[in-house]
C-alpha cells in the first residue's frame, strides 16, 4: 500500500502508471459519479457518497487490478490488511475480480483519508473503503482501477 497525497505526485514519476493517474485526476474531478474507461484494461470510478459505519470484518480483495482511491472532497478510513492473513467469506467472482474477507482486528492498518490524500491498494491488500473516521461524511472520491 501508499499513503500519500496528490500535492507530491512528482515523486512518483519513476512508476508511469501512478503518476499517469495522478496526472489526470482533473480531468475526472468533476465529472457525474459513474464509469469511465481509460482505455481496454483500466477505468475510472467517480464516487458520491455519505461515509458510514461499515462492518469492519468484510474486506474487499482484488486479485487483478490495483486500486488507486483519491479523495477529493471529504473524509474516511480504509481499513487494509495482507490477504494472507484473511479467511474468505465470500468466494471469488472473476468478472468483478473481487472477494469478500475477513481478517482479526489487529492484524488491520486503519488509513484516513482527506481532500487530496490517496492510498494505492495492491491486489492481495484486503481493503475496506468508505468507512466514516469521527462521523458521516459526504464525500467525492475518484478511483483508479489500473490492471496489475
Amino acid at each position: 500500500m501508499i499513503f500519500d497525497n496528490l500535492k507530491n505526485k512528482e515523486r512518483y514519476k519513476d512508476i508511469p502508471w501512478l503518476y499517469k493517474a495522478l496526472s489526470s485526476v482533473e480531468k475526472y474531478a468533476d465529472l457525474e459519479a459513474g464509469k469511465y474507461p481509460i482505455d481496454e484494461n483500466d477505468r475510472v470510478i467517480v464516487n458520491l457518497y455519505n461515509t458510514e459505519k461499515h462492518d469492519p470484518a468484510k474486506y474487499e480483495n482484488h486479485r487483478f487490478y490495483i486500486d488507486i482511491q483519491l479523495m477529493i472532497k471529504g473524509s474516511e478510513s480504509i481499513l487494509t490488511a495482507p490477504r494472507d492473513v484473511c479467511t474468505e467469506l465470500v468466494a471469488y467472482n472473476q468478472e468483478k475480480d473481487v472477494e469478500f474477507v475477513t481478517a482479526a482486528k489487529e492484524k488491520a492498518v486503519q488509513t484516513h483519508l482527506t481532500d487530496g490524500d490517496f492510498v494505492v491498494v495492491y491486489p492481495g491488500e484486503a481493503h475496506v473503503p468508505g468507512t466514516t473516521y469521527d462521523k458521516p461524511c459526504d464525500v467525492r472520491k475518484i478511483i483508479f482501477k489500473i490492471k496489475a
